[in-house]
């Protein structure tokens, strides 16, 4: 029979042992733990930082070292966001598409969902991301991505050719986040889209209120351009002539400029003034004097 103080003093010991083998385990668990949440705080503020080259190889590191942990999903979706800022859209969608068949994804389904449906934009899959884009819309219609799954949807529309379609959700956008900054984008949509159309009433009427409603923004030039040349193919060549001048004060330095200068030029021989038409062909033959546009104006000067 063991002594009584010998059989406490043996249990002393395996309640000590028990202790630091607990403690230990607790302090490598806290480690482990730290670790982890370091690794994962370090790629997400490079993607913050938009360092996506970074940032994609630390969450590739965070989700070999820490498979298990409860933010693995977090950590996908920014990998697939990160893919997607580098142009890896095939990678992309493979991440958005392997958390969207997770249970747990369904934490982030809001953002997989419009993930999703900027990879397909991005791929050209247009079918598919406005079935994305409208999954986003329903479900979440108050999200922030809102606008922008508008906005998107009425661009997959504008890519297939469906104009009608892509006019209607521009204008459902703008009428619903008027003053999202996306609503000027949606309209000069509408009116490049009608101009195209050769749809010049409605047209004018849309670039009018353009000017109107936004009389600062990026496009306000292209839209005075394109207000333009409406007014002149309507035979309203004076009402031409204040557009395309203004246009050209608002962006001189753009791509249109030299078809902005050749219509000008146009629209002041049709009023009967040779002297300015004449300076308006040279600025355009100066400004693209060895393209098919500098023909026209030599001939146009010709006439002047």
């Amino acid at each position: 029979m063991i002594p009584p103080y010998k059989s406490a003093k043996k249990l002393h010991i395996l309640i000590l042992l028990y202790s630091y083998i607990t403690l230990g385990l607790f302090v490598f668990s806290l480690h482990a733990h730290a670790d982890e949440s370091r690794d994962f705080l370090f790629a997400k503020q490079a993607f913050e930082d938009e360092f996506y080259e970074i940032a994609e190889a630390r969450f590739l590191s965070f989700i070999g070292d820490h498979p298990d942990s409860d933010r693995i999903i977090e950590a996908r979706l920014l990998l697939g966001q990160s893919l997607f800022k580098l142009g890896s859209f095939d990678r992309a969608l493979y991440e958005f598409q392997y958390i969207a068949g997770k249970p747990e994804g369904v934490v982030f389904i809001e953002d997989i969902i419009y993930w999703l449906a900027e990879t397909h934009f991005a791929l050209g899959n247009y079918n598919e991301a406005i079935d994305y884009y409208q999954d986003s819309i329903d479900k979440f219609p108050f999200s922030s991505y809102i606008a922008y799954a508008h906005y998107s949807k009425g661009w997959c529309y504008y890519k297939t050719g469906e104009y009608d379609k892509a006019i209607g959700v521009f204008r459902e956008m703008a009428e619903k986040s008027p003053s999202d900054i996306l609503a000027s984008k949606a309209h000069y949509m509408i009116c490049d889209m009608l101009y195209q159309m050769q749809r010049l009433d409605e047209a004018k009427r849309e670039m009018n209120f353009f000017i109107q409603s936004f009389p600062l923004v990026e496009d306000t030039g292209k839209v005075y351009y394109l207000l333009g040349e409406t007014d002149y193919k309507l035979k309203g060549y004076e009402s031409a002539i204040t557009s395309l001048e203004k246009a050209i004060v608002y962006s001189p330095d753009s791509e249109w400029l030299p078809y902005a200068e050749g219509r000008l030029a146009s629209a002041y021989l049709k009023v009967g003034w040779p002297e300015d038409a004449l300076s308006h062909f040279e600025m355009c033959i100066g400004l693209w004097p060895r393209e098919a546009l500098s023909s026209t104006a030599i001939f146009g000067k010709a006439k002047a």
